[in-house]
């Protein structure tokens, strides 16, 4: 859930129905750590549905990592599996992917 904007700013979903999360400022393609961060904050999803409703066109995840969503022409889904082969993951991606895992873990072992 956490990745599944990682590739181009756009999952699968997004591609098909033409969205995309964009760096906030300059408009260029978020990156896979900015896509990973927005989507840590789905874990208080009902906060983040009720601010989105009221507040903004922005997620508290899109103010946290510095994104917006746009709207872009829509793609098929063999053009995510070409840049799907051809992305490399970065180190901060798994490197964050690891501590969430960890402060889950954490978490269930204190409640």
């Amino acid at each position: 859930m956490f990745n599944k904007d990682i590739i181009g700013g756009r999952s699968i979903a997004k591609r098909q129905f033409g969205f995309a999360i964009v760096k906030y400022r300059s408009g260029e393609p978020a990156s896979q750590l900015q896509c990973f961060i927005r989507n840590i904050t789905c874990i208080i999803w009902p906060l983040e549905a009720l601010i989105t409703l009221t507040a903004s066109q922005q997620r508290i995840g899109d103010f946290i990592s510095g994104t917006k969503v746009i709207e872009q022409p829509p793609e098929d889904n063999l053009s995510f599996t070409a840049e799907l082969l051809n992305t490399k993951i970065t180190f901060q991606l798994i490197l964050g992917n690891i501590l969430v895992i960890v402060a889950g873990v954490y978490a269930k072992i204190l409640i």
